[in-house]
């Protein structure tokens, strides 16, 4: 699951054109920073095409202005953006092992709520595997990618990838499979004593065109 031409880091080389001296250029010319809680992160897709982080070259993340993009454009973001920092990820599919699917069908629990994708709502309909992750750091021009995490790596980076890994962001399955109902349905005070219309075996047609008052045979209000 590791993507190849991977770089390592040696922190004894303090060679101009070393990986870690790029990387610290990199860091310095690119102006990166760590993601606020009001800043908007897009990491499930990439901006200018349908690219997801399970496509064969993933998604790279620019940490200047967290927008995600696929491997066809990455160059033209990086000279668009002035950014020479990328946070590459990608995702895999692994199957399950028998163990594992029987241990998650132990563990299931009758909901409590009405909700989808919570620990006390319904199954969002797991599939049959799990997602592994493979995070890397794409700096450029050389385009040298390091594998994540990495203790060589400068703390300011570290933390900026970090931020960003742990951002909301446009959630993988949040919209889908994470929907529950926060406010608690009440009844109305009119229920009790709304009048029903006895409909004498009359149908309503849904041919909006049909519909006309039954004392004064109107069409419109």
């Amino acid at each position: 699951l590791v993507p190849h031409a991977l770089t390592t880091l040696d922190d004894s080389d303090s060679s101009a054109e070393s990986p870690l001296s790029q990387v610290r250029r990199a860091m310095t010319s690119s102006s990166i920073k760590s993601p606020s809680a009001y800043d908007a992160v897009h990491k499930t897709e990439c901006a200018l095409s349908h690219d997801t982080p399970f496509c064969p070259s993933g998604l790279a993340i620019n940490l200047k202005t967290f927008t995600a993009t696929g491997d066809l454009f990455v160059d033209a973001d990086h000279e668009r953006t002035n950014c020479d920092l990328y946070l590459r990820t990608r995702s895999f599919y692994v199957p399950k092992k028998k163990s594992d699917e029987n241990k998650d069908k132990g563990e299931q629990q009758q909901p409590k709520k009405v909700a989808i994708g919570t620990p006390d709502g319904f199954d969002a309909g797991d599939d049959a595997a799990n997602v592994v992750d493979v995070n890397t750091l794409l700096v450029y021009p050389s385009k040298v990618e390091i594998l994540l995490p990495n203790a060589n790596l400068p703390e300011l980076v570290l933390n900026v990838v970090d931020a960003v890994l742990k951002h909301d962001g446009v959630a993988k399955r949040e919209d889908l499979a994470a929907w529950a109902e926060e406010n608690e349905v009440k009844e109305s005070r009119y229920a009790a004593n709304l009048p029903q219309e006895d409909p004498n075996g009359r149908l309503i047609s849904p041919d909006p065109k049909k519909w006309k008052c039954m004392e004064s045979g109107a069409t419109e209000n």
